[in-house]
């Protein structure tokens, strides 16, 4: 869909709108980067030659490991649980660590507002994220920005996580709604491709992360659905 679509016209064509979390709405995911150095640090993981940013953008956790374990990084001993619940403690430290006034670093532009004009107009709204439930609610929580949001869907909520579509289609089941009734704003191509497989808009984001060169618009941020 082209970034020409307005605010208004979501409202007026959709019931729903779903938003990725990480690099859609927050700029997460160096946080995401640097928690997951510190838990390889803490379980012996090493990562040269591993760029913890940009090799692991829009992965879910288990996707992680099971490179690292595919590559024969992972020590013995060392089980996926381990590795996310290490990884998430740490992540969740750093999100304590953001004070209250620095959230605002973190978001897209023009975030809050594009939210508040879908709940004044009645649209139905979720997050349908890779994270655990414990991080998305922690990041719209000290951001301010939980009140916005109908419906989680996290990590673990679905048998299986982005690139499959199952994570969306579980967001339009929770109301009853057709892909079509639904628009989603992504970054990530893993994130892309399940929202255009469960047959619902798309509005592809870039503000955080560069899009492949396929003359495909994508918005640089959220003022420019509102203006």
């Amino acid at each position: 869909m082209s970034h020409q679509i307005s605010v208004d016209q979501i409202t007026r064509q959709f019931k729903a709108a779903f938003f990725d979390l990480d690099g859609t709405l927050f700029d997460s995911e160096p946080l995401h980067a640097q928690a997951l150095v510190k838990a390889c640090e803490q379980l012996g993981i090493n990562l040269e030659g591993i760029d913890p940013l940009h090799d692991f953008l829009g992965k879910p956790d288990p996707a992680v490991y099971r490179f690292f374990h595919a590559t024969k990084m992972v020590p013995q001993g060392v089980s996926q649980d381990n590795f996310i619940n290490a990884k998430n403690s740490h992540y969740l430290a750093n999100c304590k660590d953001i004070p209250s006034s620095k959230w605002d670093d973190f978001i897209n532009p023009g975030t809050r507002e594009l939210l508040k004009i879908l709940k004044d107009k009645g649209i139905l709204v979720a997050i349908v994220s890779a994270s655990e439930e414990a991080i998305v609610k922690s990041m719209i929580s000290n951001s301010g920005i939980e009140l916005f949001f109908d419906h989680v869907i996290a990590r673990g909520q679905c048998f299986r996580s982005k690139p499959s579509p199952g994570p969306y289609l579980s967001a339009l089941r929770h109301w009853g709604l057709k892909g079509h009734e639904a628009i989603v704003f992504e970054d990530s191509p893993t994130g892309q491709k399940a929202a255009v497989l469960a047959g619902c808009e798309l509005i592809r984001v870039k503000t955080f992360t560069p899009q492949a060169n396929d003359n495909l618009e994508a918005i640089d941020n959220f003022f420019r659905l509102i203006s």
